[in-house]
């Protein structure tokens, strides 16, 4: 559930500020320990609710667009959100939409790849894919927007 999991986040990102507040210099440490192992460490990324990696990138003080392993990160947005029944589905895929949005990472993917995810024409009717696709694709760089846009039958656009 977003909002239960939007809580457990912001309840452990107060707590780990509040137990670093008496030591900045801790606090950095800390930072860029975990920066270091968001970058280099592939087996972490199974271990996390891709849902989490919004407040964690905060929390450590990372960039959104550069800091995860891209090929790893959408691994897990495939394993955690984009299986089960259609209504399962379609809610996972709507979640994966908006933090990959939050995130940058559409180029993680490759054209065809989001548009398997976003556009599924066989899962999906065009007003569920159409609103996927337009959270999907916020904020994503132009070239790549552009190239997915352009991909997709005049039909469908």
């Amino acid at each position: 559930r977003p909002d239960q999991q939007k809580w457990l986040c912001d309840c452990l990102s107060l707590m780990i500020k509040r137990a670093f507040g008496m030591a900045p210099e801790a606090l950095e440490r800390w930072r860029q320990m975990m920066r270091s192992r968001i970058l280099n460490e592939v087996d972490l990324y199974s271990n996390i609710d891709v849902r989490a990696w919004t407040q964690i990138l905060e929390l450590v003080g990372a960039q959104r667009d550069d800091t995860l392993q891209g090929e790893a990160f959408k691994t897990q947005v495939r394993l955690q959100l984009c299986m089960g029944t259609a209504r399962e589905r379609y809610e996972g895929l709507r979640q994966a939409a908006i933090v990959v949005a939050e995130l940058r990472r559409q180029s993680c993917f490759t054209r065809e790849e989001f548009l398997e995810l976003f556009n599924d024409r066989r899962a999906f009717d065009r007003q569920p894919r159409t609103q996927l696709l337009l959270a999907a694709l916020r904020g994503g760089p132009r070239g790549f927007v552009q190239a997915v846009l352009g991909t997709i039958d005049s039909p469908d656009v």
